[in-house]
């Protein structure tokens, strides 16, 4: 193998690596959904849930004026009426119990909004959200 072949010679291929673990024909999850994970949620929502508005990225200062400056993001608050009936949050795997978080949960709670917690790189299987969403309107 000479110099310019070392140089620019073929190089091997890096394997392709799945988007993530195997989903049945037919099932929909953030991992086989052809965008972000806000836009996955946001689909699901717009298509499924037509009677209530969803506000992206609210903080929870804009609902509860006694809620900590340092509260995380609701991604997804839907309103039906223009009242707060579920609150949303995606967050990453590992930070499931900082403080910004309890926060925001318990800022929810005060104004009795259920507040559902999914996680970033989980699945989140359109099925099993639609199912936790439904479950927390009722």
């Amino acid at each position: 193998m000479g110099f310019f072949d070392f140089l620019f010679g073929k190089k091997e291929e890096p394997p392709v690596l799945p988007a993530g673990p195997a989903t049945a024909p037919g099932e929909v999850s953030a991992y086989t959904f052809a965008g972000t994970v806000m836009e996955y949620f946001d689909d699901l929502l717009e298509r499924n849930f037509p009677a209530f508005d969803a506000e992206m990225m609210v903080y929870p200062r804009s609902i509860d004026f006694q809620a900590d400056f340092q509260c995380y993001p609701i991604a997804f608050l839907l309103r039906k009426r223009g009242f707060p009936k579920l609150a949303l949050l995606l967050v990453p795997q590992d930070r499931d119990d900082t403080p910004a978080i309890q926060s925001t949960k318990e800022s929810c709670a005060r104004l009795n909004i259920p507040c559902l917690v999914f996680h970033n790189e989980a699945r989140n299987e359109k099925n099993e959200v639609l199912a936790a969403i439904t479950e927390a309107l009722a």
